[in-house]
């Protein structure tokens, strides 16, 4: 038979226990280790592109894009980014021009509305965790983050001197 002061000891010990679990679960979970690496660009045009990557070791992972050569997106710990894959349809992060054009587990995404003979900076960040408790990685990697350059449209007007022969012909160009 257990006495009393044996069974609150263990009652206080059980309390104890459930706050440390507790407090250890509401920590959530850690960011990944490993970096999405190694963007790749195809299908360039003057106002799309797709981007690819090699993952890294997160559950998830976030691709952010803006007009500019150089900087890096860091997203916040615990907020979810919207993706949408027009640009600047997606989540900002803060006002920094950074918008999120992906966010999933797959290694690639086409993204629409960019602005001719512009220049974009991509970068790939991984994470863990569930909408509301996410842990980014926000270190760059080999060719992570990467710019591109979308073509310029040439509009050329081909014998505009015969009537009835007036065409336009447009033209990317590099």
């Amino acid at each position: 038979m257990i006495d009393d002061s044996a069974k609150s000891l263990f009652l206080f010990l059980l309390f104890l226990w459930s706050i440390f679990t507790f407090a250890v679960n509401a920590q959530g979970v850690d960011p990944p280790t490993t970096q999405s690496h190694s963007i790749v660009f195809s299908n360039i045009g003057a106002t799309i592109m797709t981007v690819g990557w090699t993952i890294g070791n997160g559950t998830n992972r976030a691709v952010f894009i803006r007009e500019s050569g150089s900087g890096s997106a860091s997203p916040s710990n615990d907020t979810t980014y919207m993706a949408n894959a027009k640009f600047k349809q997606g989540a900002q992060i803060g006002s920094t021009g950074w918008y999120c054009v992906y966010s999933g587990t797959g290694a690639s995404v086409t993204v629409t509305g960019l602005m001719p003979d512009t220049t974009y900076r991509v970068m790939i960040c991984e994470y863990n965790g569930t909408p509301g408790a996410e842990k980014y990685l926000t270190v760059a990697a080999s060719g992570n983050p990467a710019n591109q350059t979308m073509y310029a449209i040439l509009v050329n007007e081909v014998d505009a001197d015969t009537p009835g022969t007036d065409v336009l012909e447009f033209v990317y160009d590099r």
